[in-house]
C-alpha cells in the first residue's frame, strides 16, 4: 500500500524516512507532506528532494493557514463552519488537491499533533487507513478528556484528537503497553531501533546528508553531559523559572563537559544566563543522528520530560526528571535518587 507520511519536526521526517526506507521492500510509492509547525525546516525540503528517500514531496503551510481561519472569523463562524474551513483553507492556501488521488490510495501516518494538520487528513480522508506514530511520551498521555471528546464528537461533530477518532486505525508507539485503555486495541509496536539497525551504510551517510548539511560541532570533550531542553515556558513555567532549573541542575555536573540540545522551537537564548561553559547542539539536528554517527558517546544524559533521550543508545546514564519537577523545586539531593 502506498503510504503518506504527514511531518512537522525534524524528528517526523526521520522517522519517515525509515518507515519509507522499510516499506521500499515492499514496491511502494511515498509522499511526504511537511508543514510549517517546526521553524527553519523547510531548509531540509530541498536536502529531502535531492535524496530519493521520497517519490513525491509537499509542502502545506499548516501553521499559516490555521492563523489565517482565526484571523477572517469571528469565534462564533469558526466554530460553525470549522469542518469546512479547514478542509477548504487547506486546499486553497496549498498545492494539496494535486496529490488527492494519490492519498486516497495510501495509507496516512500521522503524529500526535491537535492542531489543524491531522484534522484535515481525519475530515477529508474518512475511509482511508490512518495510523498515527509515535513522536515521544505525548503518545502515553491523553490531552483530550472525556468532556472535550463527547463535545467535539456529538455537539461540534468534528474531529477529537489524540488517536481517539475512529478514523485512526492503528497507533505505533515503543511501548503499546502504556497506551491508555480508551484507545483499545490500536496498539501496534513501533520498532525504531530495529530500523536503525538495519540501515544500509549508504542510507546511513544520505540521512546524516540531510540533517547534518552546513552543522559543525566539536565533540571531542572528556566526560560529556547532555543536557536536552524543551520550550517549557510555552506550557509549564516561566522562562526565568526554567532557566533557573536548568542551573541547579548543571550545578551538580561542573566538573563536566556541557552539552545543550535545543529543542526545535525553542527561542530561549541561553549563553550568559546560565552559570557554566557549555556547547550548543542545534535544535535543527534530530538527537538520533548521534547512534547513526557512531563512535560519539556521552557519559550522562539529562532532561526533564524529553523522551528522546529514552531512543539514544550513545548516553551511558539516563536521568529523565519527569513532570512532577514542572510544579516543585528539585531537592537538594536529587541526583541521589538517580
Amino acid at each position: 500500500m502506498n503510504q503518506v507520511y504527514v511531518c512537522g519536526t525534524y524528528f517526523h521526517v526521520y522517522v519517515s524516512i525509515l518507515k519509507t526506507i522499510y516499506r521500499k521492500e515492499k514496491d511502494t510509492k511515498s509522499l511526504i507532506i511537511i508543514n510549517d509547525l517546526t521553524p527553519g525546516i523547510d531548509k531540509i525540503f530541498a536536502r529531502l528532494t535531492e535524496n530519493t528517500f521520497f517519490d513525491y514531496l509537499l509542502q502545506v503551510p499548516f501553521k499559516k493557514i490555521e492563523r489565517k481561519i482565526k484571523k477572517e472569523n469571528n469565534l462564533f463562524f469558526r466554530i460553525i463552519k470549522r469542518n469546512k474551513h479547514i478542509v477548504e483553507f487547506v486546499e486553497t492556501d496549498s498545492e494539496i488537491l494535486k496529490y488527492d488521488e494519490f492519498i486516497r490510495n495510501s495509507e496516512i501516518n500521522i503524529f500526535p499533533d491537535l492542531g489543524l494538520t491531522p484534522s484535515y487528513f481525519l475530515l477529508k480522508y474518512k475511509k482511508n487507513y490512518i495510523r498515527m506514530v509515535e513522536e515521544g511520551e505525548g503518545a502515553y498521555f491523553l490531552r483530550v478528556g472525556k468532556l472535550k471528546a463527547f463535545k467535539r464528537k456529538y455537539i461540534l461533530n468534528s474531529f477529537i484528537g489524540g488517536g481517539l477518532d475512529n478514523e485512526v486505525r492503528e497507533i505505533e508507539v515503543q511501548l503499546p503497553e502504556k497506551l491508555n485503555k480508551r484507545l483499545g486495541k490500536k496498539g501496534k509496536r513501533f520498532e525504531l531501533k530495529k530500523m536503525e539497525d538495519n540501515l544500509s551504510i549508504e542510507n546511513r551517510e544520505k540521512i546524516l546528508e540531510i540533517f547534518m548539511s552546513g552543522i559543525e560541532m566539536d565533540l571531542s570533550g572528556q566526560k560529556k553531559l547532555l543536557l536536552i531542553t524543551q520550550p517549557l515556558e510555552e506550557t509549564f513555567m516561566s522562562e526565568e523559572n526554567k532557566i533557573k532549573l536548568y542551573n541547579q541542575i548543571l550545578e551538580k555536573y561542573s566538573d563536566y563537559s556541557i552539552y545543550i540540545k535545543l529543542h526545535p522551537r525553542e527561542v530561549t537564548e541561553y549563553k550568559g544566563r546560565l552559570n557554566y561553559n557549555f556547547t550548543i547542539i542545534p535544535g535543527g539536528f534530530p538527537l538520533e543522528m548521534f547512534d547513526l554517527l557512531k563512535g560519539i558517546n556521552f557519559e550522562l544524559g539529562i532532561t526533564v520530560c524529553s523522551s528522546a533521550l529514552y531512543n539514544m543508545n550513545c548516553v551511558e546514564k539516563k536521568i529523565i526528571l519527569g513532570r512532577e519537577y514542572l510544579k516543585k523545586p528539585l531537592p537538594p539531593n536529587w541526583q541521589d535518587l538517580y
